[in-house]
């Protein structure tokens, strides 16, 4: 099974570096795509062979990889500007910036009413979710709701998912939000300089759900945003 997923343009497994353009004052400003790669999906294992003789049994323990069909994976660099300027888009200063954050919604979000989404929220939206198998949402985001270190949502918490590095540690950290018209956003807490699952240099990785279900090849359009520091 072929799985995309699409960030704006068109975005899935890959290096990406993320330009901010301007945005309202205390708002993360929508973010630009300057490079994407698709990495692919895990193999499909091959079978192995069992031996079976006439009038015999035999005993067969069985183990195999299957790639997830509910998820897919985000990674790459976040960096940016703050500006002060007018609504003309004449600047009077600018600084060289970090990313804090990186947000993921299929909507518009409503920054002014943000808040934790719950299981809830998440499996009621996103219905793939909600269908009892090992990857779903509750057995993916497992870890106890923190503050998701944001500089402008300073209340702000959320359960998270944690995702590999390269030498297999969990410390990647994807929340889930939500804002009043129940749009559920995935946001990346950003690591500077860290490294991703496949040891490429990266500020930030996230998982995002996306339907493989019944065979389901379609893409979705993801919306991308970048908290500066």
């Amino acid at each position: 099974m072929d799985k995309t997923i699409l960030m704006i343009v068109v975005l899935a497994l890959g290096l990406l570096t993320i330009g901010v353009a301007l945005a309202d004052a205390g708002m993360p400003g929508g973010a630009q795509i300057n490079a994407q790669f698709n990495r692919g999906q895990f193999p499909v294992q091959g079978p192995a062979t069992v031996n079976i003789q006439a009038g015999n049994i035999t005993n067969a323990n069985l183990t195999t990889n299957e790639s997830t069909y509910r998820w897919a994976g985000l990674y790459g660099n976040a960096t940016g500007t703050l500006r002060l300027g007018d609504a003309t888009g004449l600047q009077m200063y600018r600084w060289s910036a970090f990313g804090r954050l990186v947000y993921a919604a299929r909507n518009l979000i409503d920054w002014t009413t943000l808040a934790d989404a719950s299981p809830t929220d998440v499996e009621g939206q996103i219905a793939w979710l909600n269908l009892g198998a090992q990857d779903n949402y509750t057995n993916t985001f497992l870890n106890a709701p923190e503050n998701i270190g944001s500089g402008i949502w300073t209340a702000m918490t959320s359960d998270y998912a944690l995702t590999y590095n390269d030498v297999g540690t969990s410390i990647w950290k994807t929340y889930s939000l939500k804002d009043v018209s129940n749009n559920i956003i995935f946001v990346g807490r950003v690591l500077r300089d860290s490294k991703a699952y496949s040891g490429q240099p990266a500020d930030y990785q996230m998982i995002i759900p996306e339907d493989g279900t019944s065979g389901d090849v379609t893409t979705t359009g993801w919306k991308l945003y970048v908290e500066l520091v």
